[in-house]
């Protein structure tokens, strides 16, 4: 198939100028599949945009971006961009997004496991904040919670893997801001990165309580070497 012959033709009669064979063998394909000129089908795939699809649909908006999805086998799975560059791909084994020239990737699993290769970074420009206010949580909120070790209700592994964490109806009576609720489900979700800055908080609580004690210390031993 000749990509957008039928425009082609159209063109060519508008300007006065005569087809050849293919454009009138492209014509004619047209009343037996009177489909749009960027649909293609062949072997019992549609390609749009291209005249070689790879999968059952398979999308090509052109420099090597495009899309399809893959049904005819287990397991399936939906591509989004190149699969040899950058791409995202989701099948019942997790999303998948790489980049391809640039050494990232990032890898949700159906084990619910988020693998980042590069960093993890949050937007966290002062022009985007409002009501800043020194942090009044610390060392005694940290010290109120209660880590734990456990393992997944629905973690079929002859081994369950154990996890640590928290649990987040008790985060909900310290932090509650920390803890989300999925309005559906009822489910309940602890933001643990928003835990750092308290973290931090703390230790600069306890070095200051530590700072405190050495003074204490220095003058105990200073009267103890006058005696």
């Amino acid at each position: 198939m000749i990509k957008g012959s039928r425009r082609d033709l159209k063109e060519l009669f508008k300007n006065g100028l005569k087809p050849n064979e293919d454009h009138f063998g492209e014509l004619i394909d047209s009343f037996i599949h009177p489909m749009d000129d960027n649909i293609f089908p062949i072997d019992n795939k549609i390609g749009i945009g291209t005249i070689s699809p790879v999968a059952l649909l398979h999308i090509d908006s052109g420099k090597k971006r495009g899309a399809f999805f893959e049904g005819s086998k287990d397991p399936y799975y939906l591509v989004i961009g190149n699969p040899e560059d950058a791409h995202v791909i989701i099948s019942p084994k997790g999303l998948f997004a790489k980049n391809g020239n640039n050494d990232s990737e990032l890898i949700l699993n159906d084990g619910g496991e988020l693998n980042v290769k590069g960093s993890f970074v949050r937007t966290s420009d002062v022009s985007m904040k409002q009501e800043i206010k020194p942090l009044h949580l610390g060392l005694k909120e940290i010290s109120a919670l209660k880590p734990i070790s456990f393992r997944w209700n629905d973690d079929k592994s002859i081994v369950p893997d154990i996890k640590y964490g928290f649990i987040a109806q008790e985060m909900e009576q310290i932090i509650p801001d920390v803890v989300y609720t999925n309005s559906t489900s009822g489910i309940k979700g602890i933001s643990e990165i928003e835990l750092v800055p308290i973290l931090v908080k703390s230790i600069q609580e306890q070095q200051e309580q530590i700072n405190a004690l050495n003074e204490r210390i220095e003058k105990l031993e200073k009267l103890m070497q006058n005696k």
